[in-house]
Parts: structure tokens; C-alpha cells; sequence
């Protein structure tokens, strides 16, 4: 799989090389850290955002597990493109012991009691 992707990356990308090479030497090492800062500081904080969503119903959630659901989100929305994200999530979720009456919207979770 890892090869095939290289050369799926090498083969779209070959006559952009260059230009791709120049505008990533053109970025400073120290603004490098601080955008690799800011992506994993808002991907926790959106971990943190269904951390407390899932809380009030779900006691024995873990923060990690909040962690979890937000990369799961991430690899969903480009492995299916987009169309399996809230049921990868809503398994996993499940998995984790939150049964199927929580349903999921857009990217955020509605907590709804038994209909």
C-alpha cells in the first residue's frame, strides 16, 4: 500500500516537483514547528469538544478516546471520501460502548435519549 501510494504521489505530481520543493525551502524551520503546533493544537482541541459532547452520556469515555474519534474523522473524510465518516465513527463509538440511539451530524455529535 505505502508503495503504491508513492507512486500514485510521484506520478500526479512529477511536473510540479520543483515549484512543491521551493515553496517548502522558502518556510522558515521555526514557522515549520509552529504550524505543526497549531495543527495538533486544534485537532485536540476539537478532541476536547467531543470529549465533553460525550461526557454527560458517557461517563467512561477517556480523553484519548476523544483523540481517537477526531483522527478517525480525519482518515474517513479521505479514505471514503467523506461518506463514511460518521458511520467510522458511530462503530467505533460503538465499540467503545456508546450504543446506536446517539446519532451524529455534520461532524458533531447530538446526544438524543431513546426515541
Amino acid at each position: 500500500m505505502g508503495e503504491d501510494s508513492f507512486l500514485l504521489i510521484t506520478f500526479v505530481f512529477r511536473d510540479d516537483y520543483p515549484a512543491i520543493a521551493e515553496g517548502l525551502l522558502s518556510i522558515p524551520p521555526v514557522g515549520v514547528v509552529l504550524l505543526f503546533i497549531m495543527s495538533v493544537g486544534y485537532q485536540l482541541l476539537d478532541a476536547a469538544a467531543y470529549f465533553s459532547l460525550l461526557r454527560s452520556a458517557f461517563p467512561e469515555i477517556r480523553f484519548y478516546q476523544g483523540v481517537a474519534v477526531v483522527f478517525l474523522g480525519v482518515f474517513a473524510n479521505i479514505a471514503t471520501f467523506s461518506a463514511g465518516t460518521m458511520p467510522m465513527q458511530g462503530y467505533y463509538l460503538y465499540c467503545c460502548g456508546m450504543y446506536a440511539h446517539y446519532r451524529f451530524s455534520d461532524s458533531y455529535l447530538y446526544l438524543e435519549p431513546d426515541l
